[in-house]
């Protein structure tokens, strides 16, 4: 794999480069990090698709897909991702590397320019966002965030933490909530914006041919006028044992109930017993082999779905299953025996291969795309971890079956949540 550098290149601004030839496309994307705060999660939501509609230089979306078109086509996307209680607003940029245009590495310095404007300099009217702009925006996150209930698997999840975490940063929403959307105005979130280069980390990640040394040269330049003061301290509570397991049901118009269960698993990515925790997840849950898929999906015929996944900032796992309302009980007893079997240490050969090979499979893929790379680099940082996919493979190859199972006994059940028909 090539090597992921990471340095400070300014106060609070810090930049992982991969510098490679691997790819025809780069990637280049700034975030934002802040805390997660249910008063400020749906303005950071909205901050990046209204620094998206242009700079002063192209002050609205015509002008500004223009000038990515003379970039051969570049593209800018923006994200809000929740990486444990950290909330990142991101600017994110694909474009042709340099080595396949005639500018070279012009190219780049072109693209980072026009993504380091998009973020200091926005089009303003009065000191504050372009007004229609800002209700534009705005009236979409307030449908991005009613539109979720459509999706009822990812609605009964975020459910199911919204009540696990009660009290935590984590049990925020990455968009925030439909009340505290609403009532943004276009003076808050303008003072929010200007806040939000004042105070968060900022990660900068470069995927490409040119080299580092340049890179931070320019960056450094770009952002010469990036105002800076107190920085906000960002981290996330790791809470290492359940409180007494609570059974929460809600009702909605569903052909297909929604099972989801939250455990704390007493460890997060920089714990020595993550590998293992990640792997009795893949053994239980997270493979095509796994003890929910072959027995509680394919033997019993007790679920349309079983899965599970860790979440490696906060320590948690969660199980995720569509269900016959009639068929609760039977699923939620056999899930937990199968999480018991994996803790007795039930756990053959062949699973422990299936589910290391997942694992290898899955961090494998990252190396081969700029974009996953990118994603994968922003959640190591905001653990405060360096290390690369290799190494987490390598870590998860030497966990023995006792260490799988002594991770599984570890996993302490705090909230099971079901999504229910009306008429169930």
């Amino acid at each position: 794999m090539d090597a992921i550098e990471r340095s400070a290149i300014m106060p609070g601004v810090y930049l992982t480069t991969v510098v490679t030839d691997r790819f025809k496309s780069s990637c280049l994307s700034i975030n934002l990090l802040q805390r997660l705060d249910s008063k400020t999660a749906s303005a950071a939501a909205c901050v990046g698709p209204i620094l998206r509609r242009g700079t002063r230089q192209y002050p609205d979306m015509e002008s500004y897909a223009a000038a990515l078109d003379t970039l051969y086509g570049a593209q800018v996307i923006t994200t809000v991702r929740k990486k444990g209680e950290v909330q990142c607003v991101g600017l994110v940029a694909d474009f042709v590397d340099g080595r396949y245009t005639p500018d070279g590495d012009r190219q780049l310095a072109q693209v980072l320019d026009l993504l380091c404007n998009t973020l200091l300099n926005p089009p303003t009217e009065n000191g504050q966002f372009i007004n229609a702009y800002f209700e534009s925006e705005r009236d979409n996150l307030v449908d991005r965030i009613a539109s979720q209930i459509n999706e009822k698997s990812s609605y009964a999840l975020q459910s199911m933490i919204a009540h696990m975490c009660s009290g935590e940063a984590y049990g925020i929403d990455r968009l925030g909530d439909r009340d505290h959307a609403e009532a943004l105005t276009n003076k808050a979130l303008t003072a929010f914006w200007r806040q939000l280069l004042e105070t968060s980390t900022i990660e900068i990640f470069y995927c490409g041919s040119s080299p580092r040394e340049a890179l931070a040269a320019l960056l450094k330049n770009a952002l010469h006028n990036l105002p800076r003061g107190v920085l906000t301290v960002t981290g996330t509570q790791l809470v290492p044992q359940a409180r007494k397991p609570r059974t929460i049901e809600e009702r909605l118009d569903v052909s297909q109930a929604k099972l989801a269960l939250g455990f704390r698993t007493g460890c997060n990515a920089s714990s020595p017993h993550y590998p293992a925790a990640l792997m009795a997840s893949m053994v239980f849950g997270g493979a095509l082999t796994s003890k929910l898929f072959v027995n509680v999906r394919e033997k019993l015929s007790l679920c349309y779905y079983a899965s599970s996944r860790v979440d490696k900032w906060k320590g948690l796992m969660f199980v995720q299953s569509g269900i016959e309302t009639a068929q609760y009980k039977r699923a939620l007893d056999e899930i937990l025996f199968q999480l018991e079997q994996c803790a007795t240490g039930q756990i053959t050969q062949q699973e422990h291969e299936a589910a290391y090979n997942t694992v290898a499979s899955l961090y494998k893929a990252i190396n081969d795309s700029p974009s996953e790379l990118e994603d994968f680099s922003l959640g190591q940082a905001v653990a405060g971890l360096s290390g690369d996919a290799d190494e987490i493979i390598a870590q998860c190859r030497g966990v023995t079956r006792a260490q799988i199972a002594e991770a599984a006994r570890a996993m302490d059940l705090d909230t099971i949540y079901l999504l229910r028909g009306l008429e169930d």
